[in-house]
C-alpha cells in the first residue's frame, strides 16, 4: 500500500519528510503542494482506495471560507478518484466546520454513504492511530469530531 500526503507549508513537508525516513517509512511521499490542483494530474479515475483529511485549516473569517480545502468541487474530485467502496476519513477539532463537511458531502450530489448514519459523527473511525495534533486535543480534554463517507461510485 502507498501514501501520498500533501501538505502547503514548506516546514511542515520536511518535518514529516524527515519524521518519516527516521521511523523507516518507504510506503509514503510526501509532497509540498496543493492537493485539489495535483490529485487530478497525480491520479487516474477510480484509482484510489481512501482519502485522508485530517485537520484542515477552517479559515475562520467569513472572507475566507472559500479558502477551505472541503467544498463542493473537493467532493467532486474526491468522488472522481475514489474505486468503488472507497473510504473518505475526516476528522476536525471545530464542530461548525465538522458539520459544514458533513453537509457538503451529504448533499446529495455524490453517492457517499455516512458509515455512522446521514448527519452522525462517528466516535471510531477504525484508524487507531490518532496523529500527534490530535492526542495533543485529546489530552487537553478538546473533542475530535470524524466522519467516514463510503463511496458508492458504480
Amino acid at each position: 500500500m502507498g501514501l501520498v500526503g500533501f501538505e502547503t507549508r514548506k516546514a511542515f513537508t520536511k518535518r514529516l519528510t524527515r519524521r518519516a525516513n527516521r521511523l523507516g517509512i518507504q510506503n509514503v511521499e510526501l509532497i509540498r503542494g496543493d492537493a485539489r490542483k495535483l490529485l487530478p494530474v497525480l491520479f487516474e479515475p477510480k484509482s484510489i482506495s481512501a482519502v485522508h483529511v485530517q485537520f484542515p485549516d477552517p479559515w475562520w473569517k467569513k472572507r475566507h471560507q472559500r479558502r477551505r480545502l472541503i467544498d463542493g468541487y473537493f467532493v467532486t474530485l474526491v468522488h472522481n478518484l475514489l474505486a468503488p467502496g472507497g473510504l473518505v476519513f475526516l476528522r476536525t477539532d471545530v464542530l461548525d466546520y465538522g458539520r459544514t463537511m458533513m453537509e457538503t458531502f451529504e448533499d446529495g450530489t455524490h453517492r457517499f454513504e455516512n458509515v455512522a448514519g446521514q448527519g452522525s459523527f462517528i466516535d471510531d473511525d477504525g484508524l487507531g492511530v490518532p496523529s500527534n495534533r490530535e492526542r495533543r486535543y485529546l489530552a487537553a480534554g478538546t473533542p475530535v469530531y470524524r466522519l467516514v463517507y463510503k463511496s458508492s461510485n458504480f
